[in-house]
């Protein structure tokens, strides 16, 4: 990112996260931070939501049916 950003600029939690981030010893693990961080930034809680939902309803399909064959084997 080339994006210049001035320290008067940051939030408290911004300032906060260079403090941490700056104590970070080894280079290799500074960068899987900042991979950390970006997939955090780019999550879209949606589609877990979306997906959430269909597996409630699959689940409750899933459970009057197996309530039928319950039915079903009880009548037998």
């Amino acid at each position: 990112m080339d994006k210049e950003i001035k320290q008067e600029d940051l939030t408290a939690l911004e300032s906060e996260l260079m403090i941490y981030f700056r104590k970070i010893w080894d280079v290799h693990l500074q960068r899987v931070e900042i991979q950390q961080i970006e997939a955090i930034s780019d999550f879209d809680p949606t589609q877990t939501l979306l997906d959430a939902v269909d597996l409630t309803i699959s689940e409750k399909e899933n459970e009057a049916k197996l309530q039928e064959i319950i039915e079903k084997r009880r009548k037998i």
